[in-house]
């Protein structure tokens, strides 16, 4: 289980980076990121800092998130 929960959240960090990517220039940016963080406060607490290290090593507008 710990194993499947864990390359599940790889994923939702690379799905993280993906859309920074793809998005970062749509007038929706904020409301999307500020809703992945909501979730990962929610439901991801143990896999946070994974989530800390790539927003912080990428180009992740941290400034529109609340």
């Amino acid at each position: 289980m710990k194993i499947r929960e864990n390359r599940e959240y790889w994923s939702e960090v690379n799905a993280i980076l993906f859309l920074n990517e793809r998005i970062n220039n749509e007038e929706f940016y904020c409301r999307v990121f500020t809703k992945i963080s909501r979730n990962i406060e929610d439901f991801a607490k143990n896999y946070e800092d994974r989530f800390a290290t790539a927003i912080a090593s990428n180009t992740i507008d941290t400034n529109c998130r609340k």
